[in-house]
């Protein structure tokens, strides 16, 4: 069984790359529109994609400001995190390559 999964893998190299991007561009598009009505704090039932979009867009003006200010920080300081880790893996590069021990 686990071998037969592994083989599923090599069909994705017979999938042309634009398709593989078309594919997981889409996803991504869909999971940040489905993360919109949580980080507005909004609440109804949507069906799908474009119910969700219409939906966010009508209750907009529900929006709870405090859900919206602290989701917004969050991603703000992940990414600043994410920033940070770079910035620190290059010092770390630049004294390792520069100055040796």
């Amino acid at each position: 069984m686990f071998n037969l999964f592994c083989l599923i893998g090599v069909l994705i190299d017979f999938i042309s790359i634009p398709v593989t991007v078309g594919f997981t561009s889409a996803t991504s598009v869909i999971i940040a529109t489905s993360q919109l009505k949580g980080l507005m704090g909004l609440k109804f039932d949507s069906s799908g994609f474009a119910d969700n979009l219409q939906k966010v867009f009508a209750h907009a003006g529900e929006t709870r400001i405090w859900d919206l200010i602290l989701g917004i920080f969050c991603i703000i300081m992940l990414l600043s995190l994410r920033v940070l880790l770079l910035l620190i893996f290059f010092c770390f590069y630049v004294i390792i390559k520069f100055h040796c021990f």
